[in-house]
């Protein structure tokens, strides 16, 4: 029995089969598969051979679309306002409202690149596989035996699951950073569980 839990911004939502397969099907290509998927995504999977992939992705509040009617209006309201400004013959006025249109639209391309990055998390009965994948493309691994593998969630009163850490023989490594606090709380729950069934499979 496959089952796959995926969250969309705060709420959740439950993926069909066929829907994750396309998000999760070829690893090495994932990046570039999932370029057309929303882009805040937590996928989780689990089998009944205790194996458990989870694919995460940064949070980002606004859609593509929002982003260009975002657009639009600063081009609409910046650019009424500079050639007001022209007719008034205050040129360096049109300048700084061309800048701040730029500005803007450079500060949110960055924000889409970096949420091009995200985590890959797979645990059977013989090893636990960490795969981050940079905006750029670049991946890197770490692999733990599920039997030596620890998982250490830092819980603040106010501000719930902070930070999740997975180590092994002195070695770390951060996951889900990215993550607002409720999935990244609802994420180790889950990964806890999978990590527990494959150090019971692998005794």
């Amino acid at each position: 029995m496959r089952r796959a839990l995926c969250s969309w911004d705060l709420g959740l939502a439950w993926l069909t089969p066929a829907r994750l397969s396309r998000t999760i099907a070829d690893c090495d290509n994932l990046a570039v598969a999932l370029q057309g998927a929303p882009p805040i995504l937590t996928a989780m999977t689990e089998t009944s051979h205790h194996d458990f992939h989870a694919v995460l992705f940064p949070h980002r509040s606004l859609s593509r679309k929002g982003f260009f009617v975002l657009m639009a209006i600063v081009v609409g309201v910046m650019g009424f306002a500079g050639l007001r400004a022209l007719s008034l013959g205050a040129w360096p006025v049109a300048i700084f409202a061309a800048a701040d249109v730029a500005l803007v639209y450079i500060c949110f391309k960055l924000s889409y690149r970096a949420g091009r990055q995200f985590e890959e998390v797979t645990v059977n009965d013989t090893e636990v596989l960490v795969r981050k994948v940079t905006p750029a493309g670049r991946v890197t691994e770490h692999r733990f035996h599920p039997f030596w593998a620890r998982l250490a969630v830092t819980r603040l009163e106010d501000e719930g699951v902070t930070r999740v850490d997975l180590g092994s023989h002195g070695q770390w490594v951060v996951l889900g950073a990215f993550l607002n606090p409720t999935d990244r709380a609802s994420f180790a729950e889950a990964f806890g569980a999978a990590l527990q069934k494959a150090r019971q499979a692998s005794t």
